[in-house]
């Protein structure tokens, strides 16, 4: 059984990795697509449950090799930096912004109060 957490990063010579050093390593990408709009962060911790669907194990030149396909069910939770204020949409600040000031009021509002 794999020890957690596993670091994915791999070195060698394979096709994806002859235009860059050998001793840097590659990363598997893992791609999602979504209606709406999540805000995830440049970089961080995500927790997800999944369900494996196919797996296929090799060996090449003696070395064993793995190659998985899962279904990634829920994100279950992102911890991470938001990007700098420099890098946001102008359009993201002026929401996030109404939204701090509607927050504010409605924590300082009195009960029966109305602005």
């Amino acid at each position: 059984m794999a020890t957690y957490p596993i670091d994915l990063g791999r070195s060698g010579m394979g096709a994806e990795v002859a235009m860059s050093s050998p001793a840097e390593k590659h990363y598997p990408t893992l791609y999602l697509e979504w209606d709406e709009k999540y805000d995830l962060p440049d970089s961080g911790t995500m927790t997800v449950k999944f369900k494996k669907n196919s797996e296929t194990n090799t060996k090449r030149k003696g070395e064993e090799h793995q190659t998985v396909s899962l279904d990634i069910l829920e994100i279950t939770s992102v911890k991470g930096k938001k990007s700098s204020p420099a890098e946001e949409d102008a359009g993201d600040i002026l929401d996030r912004l109404k939204n701090d000031v509607e927050n504010s009021r409605e924590d300082s509002q009195e009960p029966g109060e109305e602005y």
